[in-house]
C-alpha cells in the first residue's frame, strides 16, 4: 500500500514536472544492522543527471516536510567515459531538513555493471568519499554505510543492480494490472463477424459420354457468429454457432463431348467442350454447429496470437438443391456435413475481462446432396467446397 501510494504521488508530480522525476527505483532496505548502526528504510527515487545544479521541487511535492532549496548544488566526480549516468534521490528519518537528503550518482545505469557514486557523508561533495562502487547484477547485494552530518550513529542499505528482466515495483505493478484485465481461468461470450470468398467444384467421368463434367461455382460469404468459451492459461475451448450468407456470382458448368488432341490449343478446347452459365439453384444459407480448441501463444501482457481448430456440423437452409433450373421437380435435400475449419487470429485486451479480436480462417466441407450422385451417369465423382475468410470480434469473461 505505501509502494502504492508513493507511485499514486509520483504520477501526480511527473504530470506537474515531467523532466524532473521519472520511475521508481527498485528499493534496497537493510533491516538487519549492527547495533552500533541505525536502522533506515530507504526509497529511492531516480533521474537522469546533466548537471551539478539538482532541482528538486517534485521530491518536495512528495515529501511535504523536507524543508530544502528548489535547487541543491553538488560537487560531482569525474563522470568520463560514463553513459546513463543517473542521480539517486532519497530521503530519510524525518524528512525535515537537507541533512535528511540522500544524493548518490550512478554511471552505466542501465547496464548489468553499475558504477555507484557515494556520498557517505551527505555533504554533495563526491570527491572526498574514496572509490565508488561497482556491482554487477549477478553479485547481489552490497552494503552501503553512510553518517549523515549531524548524527551520531551510521546507518546503511543494501544496493543491487536488477536483473534486465526484472522490472521496477512500478512495472511490476502495471503488468499485474494487465495479468488481471487478461481472461483467463473463467467463461467467456464472444460476438464475431467475418467476410470471405468461397469455391465449390464436383466433377465425374460422365459413362454415357466417356467424357468429364466438371461444374465450378464461387460466392461470397458474410457471416455472424457467437461462440461460449472456457479459459486457461494457454488453452481456449469452446462451443459456438455460426451463421453464413451466400452470394453465387458465377456458376459455370462444363461438359465434354469430344476427344481433345494431344497438342491442343484454345480454339479446339472450345469446340470440344460446351459451357453453361448458372445450370443450377444453391442454398443461400449455413448454420454451422462448432467445437472449437486454440492455443494462445503469448506475445505480450496484452496481445496473444491463437491458433485454432473448429469442427462440427453444417446445416443448409434451405437444405435443397435444384440441378437446373428449369427442372425444379428434380429436388435433392442436404444432410447435415462434418466440416473443419484451421485459423488463427490476434487478441487484444481492451479492458478488464475484455478483449477484441482479428482473424483468418479457412473452412472446408463436403458437397454431396442425398441421392444426386446415385443419378448421374457418373464415376470417379469428386466434390469439394471451401471458404476463406477474415473475421473480427469482441469477447467478454465471466
Amino acid at each position: 500500500m505505501r509502494r502504492l501510494l508513493f507511485l499514486i504521488i509520483l504520477i501526480f508530480s511527473l504530470s506537474l514536472s515531467a523532466q524532473e522525476l521519472q520511475v521508481i527505483v527498485p528499493v534496497q532496505i537493510d533491516r538487519a544492522v549492527t547495533e552500533t548502526d541505525k536502522r533506515t528504510e530507504v526509497e529511492f527515487y531516480e533521474m537522469a543527471y546533466t548537471s551539478d545544479s539538482i532541482n528538486v521541487k517534485s521530491l518536495k511535492r512528495i515529501y511535504k516536510n523536507l524543508d530544502i532549496p528548489d535547487y541543491i548544488k553538488i560537487n560531482s566526480p569525474d563522470l568520463t567515459g560514463f553513459n546513463d549516468t543517473m542521480i539517486l534521490l532519497a530521503a530519510i528519518d524525518k524528512q525535515e531538513s537537507e541533512n535528511d537528503l540522500i544524493i548518490w550518482l550512478a554511471g552505466n545505469y542501465k547496464t548489468n555493471k553499475v558504477t555507484f557514486f557515494i556520498d557517505r557523508t551527505l555533504d554533495r561533495n563526491f570527491n572526498n568519499d574514496g572509490k565508488p562502487i561497482i556491482i554487477k547484477s549477478n553479485q547481489g547485494n552490497v552494503r552501503v554505510e553512510f553518517k549523515p552530518r549531524g548524527k551520531k550513529l551510521r546507518s546503511s542499505v543494501f544496493l543491487a543492480v536488477p536483473k534486465k528482466s526484472e522490472l521496477s515495483p512500478a512495472m511490476q505493478e502495471i503488468r499485474l494490472t494487465k495479468r488481471r484485465e487478461r481472461i483467463l481461468d473463467q467463461f467467456s461470450l464472444e460476438l464475431m463477424a467475418g467476410v470471405g470468398v468461397g469455391k465449390l467444384n464436383y466433377n465425374f467421368n460422365n459413362t454415357q459420354t466417356g467424357f468429364p463434367f466438371w461444374y465450378d461455382v464461387k460466392f461470397s460469404a458474410k457471416n455472424l457468429g457467437m461462440m461460449f468459451n472456457y479459459d486457461t492459461n494457454s488453452l481456449r475451448i469452446g462451443l459456438g454457432l455460426q451463421y453464413f450468407n451466400l452470394f453465387y456470382f458465377t456458376s459455370y458448368a462444363n461438359r465434354q463431348y469430344a476427344a481433345l488432341n494431344i497438342d491442343y490449343s484454345a480454339q479446339e478446347l472450345l469446340r470440344s467442350v460446351e459451357t453453361i452459365r448458372n445450370q443450377e439453384i444453391q442454398p443461400t444459407n449455413l448454420l454451422q454447429y462448432s467445437l472449437m480448441l486454440a492455443y494462445k501463444i503469448r506475445v505480450s501482457e496484452m496481445t496473444s496470437l491463437q491458433p485454432n481448430i473448429v469442427s462440427g456440423f453444417t446445416h443448409y437452409l434451405p437444405s435443397k438443391f435444384y440441378p437446373n433450373r428449369t427442372e425444379t421437380q428434380n429436388e435433392f435435400k442436404f444432410a447435415n456435413k462434418i466440416f473443419v475449419e484451421l485459423g488463427i487470429r490476434a487478441e487484444f485486451v481492451v479492458g478488464k475481462d475484455k478483449a477484441v479480436f482479428l482473424g483468418f480462417a479457412v473452412n472446408g466441407f463436403d458437397w454431396t446432396p442425398n441421392g444426386f450422385v446415385e443419378s448421374l451417369p457418373q464415376e470417379n465423382y469428386e466434390s469439394s467446397l471451401g471458404i476463406v475468410r477474415g473475421t473480427f470480434g469482441y469477447r467478454v469473461g465471466f
